[in-house]
Formats: C-alpha cells, sequence, structure tokens
C-alpha cells in the first residue's frame, strides 16, 4: 500500500467514525450528555418572557431532570415538580415548599440535607422545626437544593431578605459543602470576589468518584443486628486537609457567613448557623461504644471532620448578629440508642427520625419569637393603609368592619397595637370573624 493510499484510508476510517457519531449524537443526544450538576452555562442578556418562563421555560420543557441547570447557581431544581414519599413538592420558584408566601418569619437555606432527601416534605428537618417551636405551616419558607453550597446560600439569603424574615438558618454540610463552593466560587465569575486563593483554578478540583464504589465502603454490623453501610473515602475528598481545594471551599464557607451577618445589622432579622455532620460522624460514638473496628480511611474521615467543624463553629460562634447551634453531638447521642436515624444503604441523607433530631434541635433558636399578643391589631401597608386583625388563642381572625368588633364587647377605646405582616404570619390565619360570640371573640 502506498503512502497516499495509506492516507486516504486513514482519512475515510475518521470521517466515517464522525459521520457516525454525529448521527448518534443527533438521534440519542442523552447518550451524550454530562450530568446536570457537572455542567456551567452562562447568564444571558436578553430578557426572557415573564409568565412562559416562570411556568413553561423552553429549558425545562418535557424534562424528567430533577435539577436545571442555572448560570448563577449552577443548578436550581425544577419548578413544579410533583411531591412523592422522597421528592418534592416544588413551587414555582423550584424549592421544596406547597406554597410562596409574601412574607415568610423563618426562611431555611441549605443543600440536600435541609431538603429533605428520603422524606416526605412535613418529616423534612425544617418542617419538624417548626412544629416544635408551634409554628404555622406559614411561617415557614425553605430556600434549599441539592448540590448546593456555600456560595448558593449567600446568593439565596440575599434573595430571602424580599420574604423580611425575622430568622434566617442557613445550614451547612461537611460531606460535600467544602468542594461545592469552591466549584462555585471558581466556575462563576461574578462569585470571583470569594475566592480566597486567586491562583487556584477549577481544575484544581478533585476528581471524585459518586457514587462510591463498594470497593471504598465499610459495612457495620451493630449488636441490635442492624448494620449500615459508610462511605468514609468520599466523604473524605470534603475533609482532606492537605488538598487547597477543601481548604479554599471551607474558607469560603467561613467568608460567607461573615458576609450574611454583617449584613443583617439593622434589619430586624437575625441568623443562626449549623453544621450537618456526615453519617459516618453521627454514628462515631455508637462504632466505638460497641468496639467495632472501622477501616483507616473512617478514622482519618472522623478526625479531620471533627477539626474542620470545630473551626467553623469557632467562626460561626464568634458572629455579632448570629447564632450557633451545634446538631452534631445531638445527632452522635441519638445514633447511640437508634439505628434508624440514616438509611442502612450508601445513602448519607438522614432518614425522618434523623431529620427530627435537627429539627427539634435547632427549633430552640425559634424559642424567642415574639407573636403578636392577643387583641385588635393593625397591619400598615405601604400606603399607609391598614387591615385589622382580632388575635386570639386560636390564630389571627380579619376583621371586614369595626361594628363586627363592636358586637363582640371591643369599645371604641379599644387599644390596636400595630404590628408587621411577618409577625402576624407566626400566627394560623382564621379568616374573617364567623359570629358574634363575645365569649370567643370579645376582650376577655
Amino acid at each position: 500500500m502506498t503512502r497516499k493510499e495509506l492516507w486516504l484510508l486513514l482519512a475515510s476510517v475518521v470521517l466515517t467514525v464522525a459521520v457516525g457519531l454525529g448521527i448518534i449524537r443527533w438521534m440519542s443526544p442523552q447518550l451524550f450528555k454530562a450530568p446536570t450538576d457537572s455542567q456551567v452555562v452562562r447568564l444571558s442578556k436578553e430578557l426572557p418572557a415573564f409568565y412562559e418562563t416562570v411556568f413553561h421555560n423552553p429549558a425545562e420543557k418535557d424534562t424528567a431532570d430533577f435539577l436545571v441547570n442555572d448560570p448563577i447557581t449552577l443548578v436550581r431544581a425544577r419548578p413544579l415538580a410533583p411531591g412523592n414519599m422522597l421528592f418534592g413538592p416544588h413551587d414555582v420558584l423550584g424549592f421544596r415548599n406547597r406554597l410562596v408566601p409574601q412574607v415568610a418569619p423563618v426562611v431555611v437555606i441549605g443543600d440536600s440535607q435541609t431538603y429533605g432527601n428520603n422524606a416526605p416534605i412535613e418529616a423534612n428537618w425544617p418542617n419538624q422545626m417548626r412544629r416544635h417551636a408551634g409554628l404555622p405551616p406559614t411561617a415557614l419558607y425553605s430556600m434549599a437544593t441539592g448540590g448546593w453550597g456555600a456560595v448558593q446560600y449567600l446568593n439565596m439569603f440575599t434573595l430571602a431578605g424580599k420574604l423580611h424574615p425575622r430568622v434566617v438558618v442557613v445550614a451547612y454540610y461537611t460531606g460535600n459543602d467544602p468542594l461545592e463552593s469552591f466549584k462555585a466560587a471558581y466556575a462563576l465569575d461574578q462569585w470571583r470576589s470569594l475566592r480566597p486563593d486567586p491562583a487556584l483554578k477549577l481544575s484544581d478540583l478533585p476528581n471524585v468518584p459518586f457514587p462510591a464504589p463498594d470497593s471504598e465502603t465499610w459495612k457495620a454490623d451493630f449488636r441490635d443486628s442492624s448494620s449500615m453501610v459508610y462511605t468514609p473515602r468520599l466523604r473524605f475528598y470534603s475533609n482532606d486537609p492537605k488538598h487547597p481545594a477543601v481548604v479554599a471551599g471551607y474558607g469560603i464557607m467561613g467568608q460567607t457567613a461573615r458576609i450574611m451577618d454583617e449584613a443583617v445589622t439593622g434589619t430586624g432579622s437575625r441568623l443562626v448557623f449549623t453544621v450537618i455532620p456526615t453519617k459516618e460522624l453521627a454514628y462515631s460514638l455508637r462504632i466505638e461504644a460497641e468496639g467495632l473496628t472501622p477501616p483507616q480511611a473512617y478514622h482519618d474521615l472522623i478526625s479531620q471532620e471533627m477539626q474542620h467543624i470545630e473551626k467553623l463553629r469557632e467562626t460561626l460562634s464568634k458572629l455579632p448578629n448570629s447564632r450557633y447551634i451545634d446538631v452534631v453531638d445531638p445527632l452522635r447521642q441519638a445514633a447511640l440508642k437508634s439505628s434508624t436515624l440514616y438509611p442502612a444503604d450508601k445513602d448519607g441523607h438522614p432518614l425522618p427520625d434523623g431529620y427530627a433530631v435537627i429539627g427539634a434541635t435547632i427549633a430552640g433558636a425559634l424559642s424567642d419569637l415574639q407573636r403578636p399578643q392577643p387583641g385588635v391589631a393593625a397591619v400598615m401597608g405601604p400606603d399607609q393603609s391598614y387591615q385589622l386583625y382580632l388575635i386570639n388563642a386560636e390564630g389571627a381572625w380579619d376583621v371586614l368592619s369595626e361594628s363586627m368588633l363592636e358586637k363582640n364587647g371591643w369599645g371604641s377605646s379599644a387599644n390596636i397595637a400595630t404590628i408587621e405582616e411577618r409577625d402576624l404570619a407566626l400566627l394560623p390565619r382564621m379568616g374573617p370573624i364567623p359570629a358574634v360570640d363575645p365569649a370567643r371573640f370579645g376582650p376577655r
């Protein structure tokens, strides 16, 4: 074969392969699609149509993907997704709520640990926290999405101000937040100010195998005949003290907390921070108490994760406008007695019992929320108009006419308190006063 014939043969092979791959890509594009949370898209300067974007975004048409790409948050959850026992439902903004309120006294921000994978919406920790605090569903709004980190938490915090919260709860997660935070800060230029080391690049992010291969798991068999699979190597990727992306990621977590704390100054809002540990750390006392022998990777993870949490706790505890709530020790103590806090397989998200521990612990930070006192109250509108409410032990009743108040025993000299809409949302909304019943709706 001559050299010319060899080159012609090579060119024909290359052309055939290219055409074949092109046809496959055209007919089955899903075979070439990278995972949604590994893609980066750019912000367009075109002005989108509002209603079509909210209700029928062409980029999300007929998609079954749980996450969709976003040029500012990298990923976000698909709006209006239906709910089941493990995920959803999503509101029109893509968050896991049954409605979008005008105001929300309590806003929670986090990732899938706060979203509540593995539990119905009523059993995730934000809703269990709300019930422990004795608050109605309208008092809480969740802004949590899987795959997020500290950068997205800061972004959501700036948007949460539109809901005029009294308390914003931000939950970091040591299982992957350091690397998720690094990824967002170094992938998108709008977050470049959060980069602690300008010399680092997005390519410095470690290649993390997910899900963890079976060869990197460890199964613990407990005395109560239960067992649980752990993935210490997977979680160590986000806690390796020698990896520059981990060091930078934890630095970003602390920096975003300081920015948020400074931003609430003078707003009448306050911050609550917590750090949710890995499943491995949650069961570390149980494993030690039962004399089990975990692999070295498990010991390495627990040691370094504890050090990172302690350093982050020190940072968060010193913030002047914030409060730090420890959920690590409550989870570890609960795990000593229960094998139902987390799934028995590789999954690192809590089950409803685990979320219950987190929710009950953080609920203590809401105990000092000042609910409106019983009586007649007025909520002022932006145009100085007002709406009257009658507040009693049942909740807040709409006053449609002042004559209804008088018929229930409220005289013209009754003291009327002025309250804010966000404080009214701490009470159940009962609708209009239904009857003349002084024993129920009177000053008594």
